[in-house]
């Protein structure tokens, strides 16, 4: 079997059609067969081995909220239930450490770090949905992650198989789900993988079927899971309607108003959620970055060039002085990055051709350069090294996606 599908490809002689014939399937068969032990094992390891960090605290306490009148009732109850369902060392991790402690043993400061989880809807109303029908609140919690981590590999197997076989597009899924962490972000309590499926589902729908308008879509709820999404999602709309109002295309000139519309719905659902839930950057870069802040609501620091000129210098030294040896273990963003400037080599007078001048469809080749400087404004917003990975999982996905078609560019097409 080719490594990458070519459409044209004939066999050349009886031996080589009997071989295709014979092994081909078999191939098949079998690479299939590894995906779902693969999948099978990343649900069976995420479920069994759950990772509760202090995040599924507050939003425990967002699902149980609709049953209760204070926000005291709400913070016993929510303790109470984790108590309950955990076991002694997993509790006494949410409840140790100074800050950890502080919002344990104060209902008021345990209140004011719920917006902090509210800003992301989609992902606690999906919490407060599954809970409402029946289901164990820890065990829904840990469903969110599992789900969209197993659809993530689904969705990357459909969209490698148009460049690449089928052993190939398997063995690049199970390489990513280790360089991405998959196996991690299957097990905590975050909106992590439901962020980066919805966006990804967006660029599939976009670079691969030219679906625009559910591309707009899975955008906008993206961002109703997580705000920062808009980092990428508003420049590339920006540049799909270059791309679409420069094509000499009927059917393109309507796709314009469509993906217009799709702008002001992103921006909109951006500053609607960012308003209703009080989000202010520089809160969240000092609470995260700097020091905890137990009590939110007191929180009334001005922005410090000198303060904020320090987290980024450390953070910074910290990414280019990882020791290659234990790279892996901090982040996998340099790994990605690399393979994707080893794959540009291969096609970027064609790409940066159809940026300028647009006479195609947008595909994953223009959108993974766009990803590029959208990490570096991602990072100079939250430069979490140690924690960057689980933000950056559609990304990562976007610049693998586009370095197997690069590598394997026997079946032609925009995406």
């Amino acid at each position: 079997m080719p490594l990458c599908s070519d459409d044209n490809a004939r066999p050349r002689t009886y031996l080589d059609a009997m071989k295709s014939i014979v092994f081909g399937p078999l191939v098949h068969i079998t690479a299939i067969t590894v995906l779902m032990i693969h999948l099978t094992a990343l649900a069976w390891f995420s479920w069994n081995n759950p990772i509760y960090t202090w995040d599924v605290v507050p939003y425990v306490a967002i699902a149980l909220e609709s049953d209760f009148e204070n926000f005291q009732e709400i913070h016993q109850e929510t303790y109470q239930l984790l108590q309950q369902s955990l076991s002694n060392a997993q509790y006494s991790s949410l409840i140790s450490g100074e800050y950890a402690r502080t919002v344990y043993e104060d209902p008021q400061s345990f209140s004011s770090q719920l917006n902090m989880y509210r800003i992301k809807p989609l992902y606690t109303m999906l919490l407060k949905g599954l809970v409402s029908i029946g289901l164990n609140m820890l065990d829904a919690i840990l469903l969110v992650s599992i789900v969209p981590g197993l659809f993530i590999c689904l969705l990357l197997y459909t969209w490698l198989r148009r460049y690449s076989a089928t052993g190939i597009s398997v063995l690049v899924i199970m390489l990513f789900s280790i360089g991405a962490r998959l196996f991690d972000l299957s097990r905590i309590p975050t909106p992590d993988n439901l962020s980066a499926l919805l966006l990804l589902i967006g660029v599939w729908c976009l670079a691969a079927r030219e679906r625009y308008l559910l591309a707009v879509l899975f955008f906008v709820l993206s961002i109703w899971t997580r705000t920062n999404n808009i980092l990428l999602i508003v420049p590339l709309l920006i540049f799909v309607s270059w791309n679409l109002y420069n094509r000499d295309d009927v059917i393109a000139r309507r796709l314009l108003c469509w993906n217009i519309i799709g702008i002001g719905l992103a921006v909109t659902s951006y500053v609607w959620i960012s308003y209703r839930f009080d989000y202010q950057w520089w809160r969240l870069f000092s609470h995260t970055m700097i020091a905890p802040i137990p009590d939110l609501a007191e929180f009334t620091e001005s922005f410090s060039v000198t303060q904020y000129a320090n987290v980024l210098e450390s953070s910074l030294m910290q990414l280019i002085s990882l020791d290659p040896a234990t790279m892996m273990f901090d982040t996998s963003l340099l790994v990605f990055i690399l393979l994707w400037m080893i794959a540009w080599i291969n096609c970027w007078r064609e790409c940066l051709h159809n940026l300028l001048y647009p006479d195609r469809p947008v595909g994953v080749s223009e959108i993974s350069l766009l990803c590029i400087p959208v990490i570096g404004v991602f990072l100079s917003l939250f430069p979490l090294i140690p924690d960057l990975d689980r933000f950056l999982t559609a990304y990562y996905a976007i610049l693998t996606v586009f370095a197997v078609k690069s590598f394997c560019s026997g079946k032609k097409g925009s995406a």
